[in-house]
């Protein structure tokens, strides 16, 4: 056995010593540890002495991630909520996982020095939203639109207190289906709020439990850090959660896929080994996995710490092409892995957040982007990330996003009635999307003004620049439950909305601990034992793929039961709204939205210049423009020479009807013609909009419900699978209860509808 420090080198420049993350050994010997983590201590405390002469030189070059490796999964498993066995839960053998800091003490000590907390007893003006032009020091008004309705519609009780602490809720919305997860359940509720299933992650994972938690001792398996998203754009829940046994020395990464977009569809788990880069074997773990998408691949990143010393090591993603990973027949599952990320200082890049795409995906730099914060107390940029060829041989590029406002860890927050504070978290961003070319990026952070904060970023991703910063000021503010509506619009402004944790009233006073504007805290929170309370690590946000407004789902703490603290989630639905657009579109038309954010994105230009001619058939002409604007805008390539021989070059869509051709979405109504003027049916387009979605990576072989949902769409029919698909991703809800007419013309507001539901939302 041999034991040793390594001299790394840094991007040819410097040699910098470090413990080396590829020890491949373990040790029961507890003083020989701690001889090691000192030397490493000593030898970080060596490095800062330096580090701003590494840090002059380190911007004369680019960066790709270092390492890249290929690895496959075969353990998987399914979940049918109709019919999966719901076994006993073993009790005590299952906890929440702990938090584990990237940080050395001596970055800890940084970060308390840098961020001074707010006195408890002292009392601001009211809360809120402070702008960057403001934080330039030009102090000018700035006038928000407003997407979200102010107050919400819809609002519910959300999980109630488990067994695990902290709960870490996060929410995402389906078409029929709104799915709540905290760290150790998951809860199916109707878009009313009613819960109609709950299960807990030892049964969802049943199947593959003794394969993850091996010792099967008290206490000893890690379920934690559930995640879940709705993919919009293919129609699938994605559930993400680490598990761990530490006596085992276990890691795996747990995925479980819908089968379609609706809870009851049935799942595919997954079950990934962390402990691998690639196919190599390390002796790292993960922690805090975090997952998105764009139009091609799912990413998932991790945090990688090493099994001796529960020290950081780098972060990790996991690259899965969706054609595999929403295949339920798949039974090996390939992916790809990049890891040891660092910032342009060469200073690790820790939690990197995939970002989650939204929006027309042919507009803008593809979609496939990371986002992390710095770990250095009073950074002052981010750093993005493309991913290259995510399907095929991927990299990532690095780009440093400057003039951010210097941040640091958030301080922790006072809460009423108590000197017990609670832990905010890491200056980490926790919430990132994507909508053509714009990224939104939700942060914790501490700055030197406002030390328990949320700031938020917006991301010119084409020239790599802030183009403007928000945050919340007088206050304490944590763990944003974000996402970014349509009704922002094309490169629009934060939404109105932005919902987090709090311990301040809305006149600026100290409270309990709750949701700003959706719950109020009800009592103290102080867990068994000492120190801050922990309170979890992030909040949950989520767009309406049907409806289009905002879900959001966080914690507040109950009144306590026998002196013992106690916590609550709460679920809001928060409407979207528009302005009008049109004279001849009243706002009472249950389309009136629909058809102003379609305006919004110059997907129509309207019949007149102020009209929209709602009640108008839609033709095939019409149909191709909308559907293209759809996906790519106005800016696209197409061929010059006609497809067909009744839209010649001078026709005003044939650049439309060409792309729409050359896309595969349309054959045309004869082996020659196109038939421009011909009114489109609802069953036509049904076709064109499905193809539009899923022809890129499926072709017409997606999947879809084999239960017909109208009874006038039977399973005989040609167009069956369309129309099946188009209703199971809430596109459409028929024409009337179990009928969608199939061979009814499409009305121009019908297709706003449509267009907005499928590519939008």
């Amino acid at each position: 056995m041999t034991h040793s420090l390594t001299w790394k080198p840094v991007r040819g420049l410097l040699a910098v010593p470090t413990w080396d993350a590829r020890v491949r050994w373990r040790t029961p010997n507890r003083e020989f540890e701690k001889a090691i983590w000192s030397a490493h201590v000593k030898l970080v405390k060596m490095r800062h002495l330096w580090m701003p002469l590494v840090v002059a030189l380190a911007g004369l070059t680019s960066l790709r991630a270092q390492t890249q490796g290929s690895g496959r999964a075969s353990v998987s498993s399914t979940f049918d909520p109709a019919t999966s066995a719901r076994g006993s839960i073993t009790p005590g053998k299952f906890v929440a996982p702990p938090r584990r800091s990237v940080l050395s003490p001596e970055e800890e000590a940084a970060h308390r020095n840098f961020i001074t907390p707010r006195s408890p007893a002292y009392l601001p003006q009211p809360p809120r939203l402070q702008t960057s032009n403001e934080l330039s020091g030009t102090r000018a008004p700035v006038s928000l639109r407003a997407p979200l309705r102010e107050t919400p519609s819809t609002s519910f009780q959300g999980i109630p207190q488990t067994e695990l602490l902290p709960p870490s809720p996060n929410v995402a919305s389906g078409p029929d289906d709104i799915l709540e997860v905290v760290n150790s359940r998951i809860t199916r509720f109707t878009k009313e709020g009613q819960a109609t299933d709950t299960v807990h992650m030892q049964q969802w994972f049943q199947a593959n439990l003794a394969t993850m938690c091996p010792s099967n001792l008290p206490q000893s398996c890690i379920l934690g850090d559930v995640s879940i998203r709705y993919d919009q754009i293919h129609g699938r829940f994605l559930m993400t959660m680490q598990v761990r046994d530490d006596p085992a020395d276990t890691s795996y990464l747990a995925i479980s896929v819908s089968n379609g977009a609706t809870y009851a569809s049935g799942w595919k788990n997954w079950i990934l080994n962390a402990k691998l880069d690639g196919t190599a074997v390390t002796q790292n773990y993960a922690d805090f996995p975090q997952v998105g998408f764009d139009d091609k691949a799912v990413y998932i990143s991790m945090l990688m710490f090493r099994s001796l010393l529960n020290s950081f090591a780098y972060a990790k993603i996991r690259i899965l092409k969706k054609t595999d990973l929403y295949n339920p027949a798949l039974v090996s599952l390939p992916y790809k892995d990049l890891f040891d990320f660092k910032n342009q200082d060469n200073t690790p890049a820790a939690t990197l957040m995939p970002v989650h795409v939204r929006g027309r995906v042919g507009v803008g730099p593809p979609g496939a982007v990371l986002i992390n914060s710095s770990t250095t107390a009073g950074a002052d940029y981010l750093t993005l990330w493309r991913i290259t060829d995510p399907t095929g041989t991927p990299a990532a590029v690095r780009s440093t996003l400057v003039g951010s406002w210097k941040y640091g860890k958030p301080a922790p927050a006072p809460q009423l009635g108590t000197i017990t504070l609670l832990d905010t978290g890491p200056a980490d961003i926790l919430k990132a999307i994507y909508r053509e070319g714009t990224l939104y990026a939700a942060q914790n952070a501490g700055n030197l003004d406002e030390p328990t904060t949320v700031v938020y970023s917006k991301i010119d991703v084409g020239s790599n620049k802030i183009s403007q910063q928000s945050r919340y000021i007088n206050g304490n503010f944590f763990y944003p439950a974000f996402d970014v509506p349509a009704t922002v619009g094309p490169n629009g402004d934060l939404p109105n909305k932005l919902i987090t944790g709090t311990t301040t009233t809305s006149a600026g006073a100290l409270t309990y601990a709750g949701l700003k504007d959706v719950k109020d805290g009800e009592d103290t929170y102080r867990p068994i034992g000492d120190g801050q309370a922990r309170y979890g690590e992030y909040f949950g946000g989520s767009i309406d793929p049907v409806n289009g407004g905002l879900w959001v789902a966080g914690e507040y703490v109950k009144p306590k039961i026998n002196g013992v603290s106690q916590w609550g989630t709460w679920v809001s639905y928060f409407p979207w709204s528009t302005s009008p657009l049109y004279d001849d579109v009243l706002s009472t038309s249950p389309f009136f939205d629909f058809i102003n954010v379609i305006g919004q994105y110059s997907i129509t230009k309207g019949c007149t210049a102020r009209t929209f001619c709602p009640g108008s058939v839609t033709t095939r002409s019409q149909m191709a423009a909308f559907v293209v604007r759809s996906i790519y805008g106005d800016t696209f390539t197409f061929s010059s020479t006609p497809a067909f021989t009744d839209v010649p070059v001078n026709h005003p869509q044939f650049q439309y009807i060409q792309k729409l051709k050359e896309l595969g979405i349309t054959q045309g109504c004869t082996v020659t013609a196109f038939c421009p003027d011909a009114p489109v049916t609802r069953a036509q387009a049904a076709v064109f909009v499905i193809r539009a979605k899923f022809g890129p990576l499926f072709g017409d072989n997606f999947t879809f419900p084999q239960a017909a949902y109208f009874s006038d769409v039977p399973s005989t029919n040609s167009q069956f699978p369309f129309v099946q698909k188009l209703r199971e991703m809430g596109i459409t809800q028929g024409c009337a209860p179990g009928r969608f007419c199939p061979d009814d013309t499409v009305l121009r507001e019908q297709m706003a509808t449509f267009l907005t539901r499928a590519f939008l939302n």
